[in-house]
Order: structure tokens, then C-alpha cells, then sequence
């Protein structure tokens, strides 16, 4: 059983509603019973909420393992790595989401000239279910959106 377990994509907190960023150093991150804790040179213990945090920004004299740096890419939490103070930067690891097929799709679906011609014109038929547009190019359809904006 793996220390830190992947939480569902839809569990996770969007960039908007996740916290500020944590500035560490002198210390040790790494993973104990199911979470991501912080152990400071001065022997302070604090576990991270990984899944909840925008960045995790490392400064000087900080050791992080493995395992948290895997449950920071699994949680999508980037982590930073700087000099003292954060004025110097030197590193920065984002993990992407946890699939990369919605892109992968999309680049498909555009680089297939006929599918993408599909795609357009099932995307008119759904904002205008009135008009008909089976048989029409994008060009054409762009036309008949201009002249629907037109007239209004």
C-alpha cells in the first residue's frame, strides 16, 4: 500500500480557492503516515496540507524525499526551489494533470481537417438548432455567423 494515496481530480482544490504559498528551510519534507510533514532544523513538526496549498516554496538547507515530492505531483501543488529569502530562483517542478488525453483529443480533432469541419459544424448546430449547416465549410459558417451578428 502506497504511503500517500492519489486523491480524486475532482477532490482537489482549484487554483483559485487554494491557500497561500508556504516558504520552508532548514528542515526535511517528507511523508509519514499519509501525509506530507515538515520537520524544521529547530525540530518543529508541521504537516502540510499538500492538496490544499498553491506552491511550496524550498529555500536553502531543505532535504525533501521522494515520497513528497510524488504526493506534491499527484495533489498538482508545483513546488519551487530558491535561495535564501526567495530572491534568488532556481528551480520550479509543476506535475500536469493527472491525464493529458482532453489535449491530446483536442489536437487530434484539429489536426483531422474533416473532423474538425464536423466539430464546427455540430458546434453552430447546437448555438443556432434553426439554421442548417450539413454541407457548409467553416468559411461559409463563419459568413453566416457574421451576417446573423450583422442583422442584430
Amino acid at each position: 500500500m502506497p504511503l500517500f494515496e492519489r486523491p480524486p481530480l475532482e477532490t482537489l482544490a482549484p487554483a483559485k480557492d487554494r491557500w497561500t504559498p508556504i516558504y520552508l528551510e532548514h528542515g526535511r519534507l517528507e511523508v509519514d503516515d499519509s501525509s506530507v510533514k515538515w520537520i524544521g532544523a529547530d525540530g518543529l513538526l508541521c504537516r502540510i496540507p499538500v492538496a490544499t496549498v498553491s506552491t511550496l516554496i524550498l529555500g536553502p538547507g531543505t532535504t525533501v524525499t521522494h515520497a513528497a515530492m510524488k504526493a506534491c505531483a499527484e495533489s498538482n501543488t508545483p513546488v519551487c526551489w530558491t535561495g535564501e529569502e526567495s530572491i534568488r530562483f532556481y528551480a520550479f517542478g509543476l506535475s500536469p494533470n493527472h491525464t493529458n488525453d482532453m489535449p491530446r483529443i483536442h489536437a487530434e480533432a484539429w489536426a483531422d481537417k474533416r473532423r474538425r469541419t464536423q466539430i464546427a459544424r455540430a458546434m453552430f448546430k447546437m448555438r443556432f438548432p434553426d439554421v442548417e449547416a450539413e454541407g457548409k465549410s467553416v468559411k461559409e459558417l463563419r459568413g453566416m455567423e457574421g451576417l446573423r451578428v450583422r442583422t442584430l
